[in-house]
């Protein structure tokens, strides 16, 4: 059970204790997991997670070949 304890105005505690939740569910030490926070509006900032996330995946794919 999670309970975040931080401030209900502190946008970076609330981030990091997102973060760390979705983390400490990782049941594969090899997986890893990565976290970006944005703005679902910043249509540019989201493209661009958008494509390390695909070049992530492509990179992966091709060193397992």
């Amino acid at each position: 059970m999670f309970l975040f304890t931080g401030a209900d105005c502190d946008v970076d505690a609330a981030a990091r204790f997102i973060a760390s939740m979705f983390v400490s569910l990782n049941t594969a030490p090899s997986k890893l997991i990565y976290h970006h926070f944005t703005t679902a509006t910043d249509t540019s900032n989201v493209q661009v997670v958008f494509q390390v996330v695909m070049d992530t995946i492509i990179k992966e794919n091709l060193e397992a070949v």
